[in-house]
């Protein structure tokens, strides 16, 4: 899908959580415990339309990707896992310079 022609009407069609309680739901995690990092990929999935986590260091980030992997394994293999299309793993660098880049900065 073009992001220039995403409307209110198919972006609600096309998303991946339609029963999302908010738009953007970002979960930030410093720990890099597996446990911490499962619990931030099922709330941002599950509560947002798009989910955001940002991993706060290379082991965080490592982790959040060992995660999605599996999940995709999972559903390579026809067992039970979680739907996670409309999360973005985003370092921190990444989302303060998206931040900057908004009028007015941060």
């Amino acid at each position: 899908m073009n992001v220039e022609n995403i409307t209110e009407a198919n972006f609600g069609h096309n998303a991946a959580n339609k029963n999302a309680r908010c738009f953007m739901a970002i979960e930030v995690e410093n720990r890099g415990s597996k446990k911490h990092a499962l619990g931030d990929l099922v709330n941002a999935s599950s509560l947002g339309r798009i989910g955001i986590v940002i991993p706060y260091n290379e082991a965080c980030y490592r982790t959040f990707f060992r995660l999605l992997y599996y999940f995709n394994f999972l559903q390579s293999v026809e067992k039970p896992s979680y739907n996670t299309q409309n999360l973005l793993i985003i370092k921190k660098e990444q989302f303060k310079d998206a931040l900057n880049r908004l009028p007015g900065g941060i």
